[in-house]
């Protein structure tokens, strides 16, 4: 017990190891947080992003806190989501194409 105190003692000397060991605690309470108030079957779903958010965000485009890093602003993935424009048959997974006809005159 007294090695644990002397160890303190020592480690308040050094700001830097006290706000580095300061994040570190945050960072174990924080976990323990999610650990305990979020189901496994939800953090899975969350974590793959779920069938349909993934059909929903363009592939290559930045992310909208991009723009607060860069001088020249572009267009981000926010999606609008509404009755209009939101419909299940919209996208789907498999092979497209299309097939233009030519006609030359040889």
């Amino acid at each position: 017990m007294t090695g644990i105190r002397n160890l303190f003692r020592q480690i308040k000397n050094y700001p830097s190891a006290v706000a580095g060991l300061a994040i570190i605690i945050f960072l174990v309470v924080l976990a323990l947080y999610a650990l305990i108030t979020i189901p496994y079957s939800e953090a899975v779903r969350l974590w793959r992003g779920g069938d349909n958010v993934w059909m929903e965000t363009p592939r290559n485009a930045r992310p909208a806190w991009f723009n607060y890093f860069t001088k020249k602003k572009t267009r981000n993935n926010r999606s609008k989501n509404n009755r209009r424009t939101a419909s299940k048959d919209r996208c789907r997974p498999g092979r497209r194409g299309i097939h233009l006809r030519y006609d030359i005159g040889i």
